[in-house]
């Protein structure tokens, strides 16, 4: 996957005091000899110089992602659905989708993953999936 490239800008008066004396000293050296050597490149260097630096990273040198550029469409179906029953999620096709009422959700888990149904009745109550049965059936009871 390929992601555009991102500006990073420095002010370089905020770090200048984080640079060693000794690359200040050799890029001061470098400069004069430009000036030296070739003056109109010199000056033309140092007119387009300025406090801000500017630097241009591929977010994927770095792994790293603008969270804007992010859709659905840039990846693979297969390794979503992989993601998300790795995750402990179902993933039906909407034409296979099982009952949706709550009875319809516990026969599905009762036959399919019965060690699911106490996280997913916790989940559903805003409980911990330490609770008790007692204390789900009181937190169902109390929604209904």
């Amino acid at each position: 996957m390929s992601w555009r490239t991102t500006d990073i800008n420095i002010d370089a008066q905020e770090i200048a005091e984080k640079i060693p004396t000794s690359i200040l000293e050799e890029e001061l050296k470098d400069r004069k000899e430009l000036q030296m050597s070739d003056i109109k490149v010199a000056e033309r260097a140092e007119r387009n110089r300025t406090s801000n630096i500017e630097y241009e990273i591929d977010p994927d040198d770095y792994d790293l992602v603008d969270r804007d550029d992010i859709t659905l469409a840039d990846f693979d179906n297969d390794k979503l659905i992989g993601y998300l029953e790795d995750a402990g999620y179902a993933v039906f096709d909407k034409d296979n989708c099982p009952d949706t009422s709550l009875d319809g959700v516990i026969r599905y888990f009762e036959n399919n993953q019965s060690y699911k149904l106490k996280e997913f009745l916790c989940d559903l109550c805003r409980i911990s999936h330490l609770s008790t049965k007692e204390q789900i059936i009181k937190e169902l009871m109390e929604k209904m």
